[in-house]
């Protein structure tokens, strides 16, 4: 029948078909061998569209800038390929490799991934600064500063080439990539003191920022000097959200001009004590996270003071109701593990768990203590203190139609307080829950429609993701960062000798201290570009059925 279709209809409908089935098609005859082989670009690139791999907008591969991972990739064929892989990975179909990141040292405190340079940044809980490479398993690091420049629990944010990090006192440390800052125009509003032209100098008499292509290599841009305490920041799409939570304010700064955008009041005069635990900044909004709710302005440099557009989740009426039909529980068994999904893929880093329907009893109490936003600037997810996420999907959209976010919410517990959160997709996050280990899930949006809410029973395309080591070195814990990419997974974590099933609570300051002292770096790669040389010791999942 498709062989009196015109062909461009035909290409058409097969642009809506998943990247397996294409493949299968190639087998069916000779005719649909040589159709797709013919109109094989046109049809992987419609594919690379339909699957949200690119912007509908992409007219060619050339008009991508590629990441690291899809450098050898030469084809529509080829880029789709590799995404499905990617994806099968992170679902836990197929195996994906871990390593060590040792020139990142121990105490990691907080980190940032810079993939365009296959560098990550990372600051230590007694102090200093380093950056070092990707493939490094030893003691190479390509830049620092030392703990005399950068004090111990430093917080670091990376964008855009753009490092900032906290200094002693209150003001803010603004780098850029060496190589950027180079060709780049240098505007009289930027502003650097004493100390930040210090720290250059001492980088310098390191010797280690001297290397033919500046890898990893930062020089001061500009020292942002608060009027006002800072409690929280997040750098964005190179702006920096800062916020004090002793005035009520929050400062939205431009990270190339260093100047001052956009001043926000969050401070209700109802309530003049507002305790702020995260920022987060979107595509068009900020958010203010306190105890309470999450406070979401709009980004409006024209206007010196706004107003919030939604508290969340005062503003949503029902919220008990929104608890008892749309939360969904992941199980644990009597000894505090996740109860793993029959089916578990050999070598794979990320185990499937078991996801389902359940009722809460108790009334609705929600602590946020954590709130992050898609990269569209569409949907936000927020955690509290009980192990709940709250994904909140097109909440532009009920704001601009003035309806009610119920419809759109939907819940899952952890069973276990979530510590960490990290979205850096609109399809996926990861969670670190205390002593539990760091948790993916890789359909977070598409949870309401994986779930079978007539049987109350999990659907088996709904994966919920569990991140071990081996049994042998214990469960992740003490983790102090995560980060999350389109084919990475991050986390700090300390090797505590502990039997599966058994946590190492600790009770003392000391020993979270002694803890956090052997924090090392883990990367796990999804997009298997190389096999790493040595093999690191990867759970045999079928010991856990």
């Amino acid at each position: 029948m498709f062989d009196v279709l015109p062909p461009e209809l035909v290409l058409s409908i097969l642009s809506y078909l998943p990247i397996r089935q294409l493949q299968r098609l190639c087998q069916v005859s000779k005719f649909w061998n040589l159709f797709l082989t013919t109109n094989e670009e046109k049809i992987y690139h419609a594919a690379a569209i339909l699957h949200g791999f690119v912007p509908p907008q992409t007219k060619s591969l050339d008009s991508i800038r590629m990441p690291k991972w899809l450098e050898d990739v030469h084809s529509w064929k080829a880029f789709c390929h590799k995404y499905f892989k990617t994806d099968r990975r992170w679902e836990g179909q197929e195996p994906s490799y871990s390593s060590h990141v040792g020139a990142a040292g121990k105490a990691v405190w907080r980190f940032k991934v810079d993939e365009e340079q296959q560098t990550v940044i990372s600051t230590h809980f007694d102090g200093g600064l380093r950056v070092s490479p990707f493939e490094s398993c030893g003691s190479d690091i390509l830049w620092l500063l030392p703990h005399s420049e950068v004090h111990g629990y430093a917080h670091v944010e990376f964008t855009n080439g753009f490092m900032v990090f906290t200094r002693r006192g209150d003001a803010i440390d603004v780098w850029r990539r060496k190589r950027d800052a180079r060709n780049a125009f240098r505007p009289p509003t930027l502003y650097n003191d004493y100390i930040q032209l210090r720290a250059q100098n001492i980088a310098w008499q390191s010797g280690l920022s001297i290397s033919q292509d500046d890898r990893g290599a930062f020089v001061p841009w500009t020292t942002i000097l608060p009027s006002h305490s800072i409690h929280a920041l997040r750098a964005v799409n190179s702006k920096l959200l800062l916020a004090s939570q002793r005035v009520g304010e929050a400062y939205v700064y431009d990270l190339p001009t260093g100047q001052l955008l956009q001043t926000i009041q969050f401070r209700d005069r109802e309530d003049p004590l507002v305790d702020v635990s995260y920022v987060e900044l979107g595509q068009r909004h900020a958010f203010i996270c306190t105890r309470s709710d999450v406070l979401i302005f709009p980004l409006d440099p024209s206007s010196s003071h706004v107003r919030a557009s939604l508290r969340f989740p005062t503003d949503v009426e029902g919220l008990d109701e929104v608890f008892r039909q749309k939360t969904y529980s992941l199980k644990y068994s009597d000894f505090g593990e996740p109860i793993y999904a029959s089916t578990i893929p050999r070598r794979s880093n990320l185990v499937p768990c078991v996801l389902s329907r359940e009722t809460p009893d108790d009334p609705v109490i929600w602590h946020c203590n954590a709130v992050h936003v898609s990269p569209c600037g569409s949907h936000f997810i927020t955690t509290d203190g009980l192990g709940n996420i709250c994904i909140v999907r097109d909440f532009e959209r009920a704001l601009r139609e003035g309806t009610s976010l119920r419809d759109n919410i939907t819940i899952v517990n952890m069973g276990f307080p979530i510590m960490y959160l990290a979205y850096e997709n609109d399809h996926r996050i990861a969670v670190y829950v205390d002593d539990r280990g760091v948790f993916v899930l890789p359909h977070i949006m598409d949870v309401t429609v994986s779930i079978d809410t007539y049987t109350m029973e999990p659907v088996k395309d709904m994966v919920v993701l569990h991140a071990r080591q081996d049994l042998h070195l214990g469960v992740v814990q003490l983790c102090s960062c995560l980060q999350l990419s389109r084919s990475e997974l991050w986390y700090s974590w300390t090797r505590m000798h502990t039997r599966p099933g058994r946590c190492h609570y600790f009770t003392k300051t000391s020993d979270l201290e002694l803890g956090i002292a052997n924090n090392v770096l883990r990367r796990i790669d999804f997009s298997n570009s190389s096999e790493p040389q040595t093999q690191p010791r990867i759970l045999n999942q079928g010991s856990l059925s």
